[in-house]
């Protein structure tokens, strides 16, 4: 039966890819928001989704409309918001939804602060390949999978578990409305410091999808994760439980040795090697063949802004890394790969937490064995968040090093990069776009 939908802030990496979903199944799908990046305004561009105007508008808001879709992104001031409530609709967070379409299925969730979109996107890779029918509904684009959301009812949903909350009328973690059969759990280390004042209140919603599980509920973790560790052991789960380790890679050669079988990798780094780990117990507990593992995992090249080689020469990567940990993770990454004197990182601070002066501190030593290094910090994205404007000393001091270049504007960052010997491995990272830089376009005199 066809239902109408209409999104609020649907530009989400998420909400835009449900929403198209949503429109493929034949549903009526609209949407808004006031600004719409790439890659989503492309796609939703393609899907005709994209909104005709950008910004708030009440009168998009009808009596017609069974649900509304309320992304993160909309404050409770939100016009299109007051009107739904005015009328007495269904409002739903995506979480939520997500469950509706999914509660018949048996759930696979990953969560953590960090890797769960990779490992998302390996399992993805790995049941694709095999031939198996399921669902999934991630943040990121994989290579090869038509798309990040895929929800038809089939009997299995692999699920991206989100901390952060699910709307502003909704303050429980995402992760939470899911129910998980199956819950990965990668590590645990504090972020969303807007939401989370604390690192007891970001443990305690972790906490709480643990303790959710019931006995036939099967919780992977991390077995390298001293904090995940301690909070498992303290809140005595009664689901069953199961460890997971890096698996060994010979970083030269890039070969995955297991039982006896090898294939080469295509992606690099400690961090993703433990998320090779995760994906392996997952698919032991959905019974893949170790054969079918290797295979799917010799082709992977990860996901989307996920240490993603988008140039060759100059070599560029582009990754997300939109919290300390991920940052370090992926800064170690590349510096073992190619050495100091080769890399130019660049990061971009985007995100609430990242914008908060005492939270910086967490950044401290992540560019600890970087020689050429910078921070792009666009105003326009503090007055967007509402957040405070930090000054350089704050940011120098919050990374610990009193010489860090800090960048405000595409043209600072043009001119950053266009002064670097252009042999180098340069490192792009962030969850937002450098100010509307045009990355490609720097790239394109000399890109192969």
């Amino acid at each position: 039966m066809s239902r109408k939908y209409h999104f609020i802030a649907i530009g989400g990496s998420v909400m835009h890819s449900l929403a198209i979903d949503l429109s493929r199944q034949g549903h009526e799908v609209t949407g808004s928001d006031d600004v719409i990046f790439d890659p989503s305004r492309s796609r939703l561009e393609r899907a005709g989704l994209l909104p005709h105007r950008f910004g708030w508008d009440a009168t998009r808001v009808t009596s017609d409309i069974d649900t509304i879709v309320l992304g993160m992104h909309a404050q409770l001031d939100n016009p299109e918001l007051l009107k739904a409530q005015e009328l007495d609709l269904q409002i739903m967070s995506f979480p939520e939804l997500i469950y509706q379409m999914s509660k018949e299925a048996q759930r696979v969730v990953i969560a953590g602060s960090h890797g769960k979109t990779t490992i998302t996107a390996m399992l993805t890779k790995i049941l694709h390949d095999s031939g198996r029918a399921f669902d999934y509904a991630l943040g990121a684009i994989v290579p090869g999978i038509e798309s990040p959301v895929s929800i038809k009812g089939e009997g299995t949903i692999l699920i991206e578990g989100d901390e952060y909350l699910s709307s502003r009328l909704d303050p429980r973690s995402k992760f939470l409305h899911y129910h998980p059969d199956i819950l990965v759990v990668t590590g645990i280390a504090w972020d969303h410091v807007n939401v989370f004042k604390t690192f007891d209140e970001y443990c305690a919603c972790f906490r709480r999808l643990i303790l959710s599980l019931g006995p036939e509920s099967l919780l992977i973790y991390c077995a390298e994760d001293d904090t995940l560790g301690e909070l498992i052991n303290g809140c005595k789960p009664v689901c069953k439980l199961q460890a997971y380790h890096t698996l060994q890679v010979e970083q030269e050669t890039d070969l995955l040795r297991l039982d006896g079988e090898e294939i080469r990798l295509q992606i690099f780094g400690k961090h993703n090697y433990q998320n090779l780990g995760a994906a392996l117990a997952v698919s032991k507990a959905l019974d893949v063949t170790r054969e079918e593992f290797l295979r799917a995992m010799s082709g992977f090249q990860g996901a989307s802004k996920r240490l993603q080689l988008i140039s060759e020469s100059p070599k560029v990567y582009r990754d997300y890394a939109h919290a300390p940990s991920k940052l370090k993770a992926t800064v170690r990454a590349v510096l073992d790969r190619y050495g100091a004197e080769r890399v130019v990182a660049v990061y971009e601070l985007h995100t609430y937490s990242s914008m908060d002066a005492e939270f910086l501190r967490q950044y401290q030593d992540s560019f600890l064995d970087l020689i050429q290094c910078a921070v792009y910090y666009d105003l326009e994205s503090v007055k967007i968040k509402r957040r405070v404007p930090l000054v350089d000393s704050q940011i120098q001091d919050g990374f610990g090093r009193a010489s860090l270049q800090i960048l405000r504007s595409s043209d600072e960052l043009q001119s950053y990069l266009d002064g670097q010997d252009q042999s180098s491995v340069f490192l792009m990272m962030s969850s937002g776009n450098f100010g509307g830089f045009d990355l490609q376009a720097w790239l394109s005199p000399t890109a192969g």
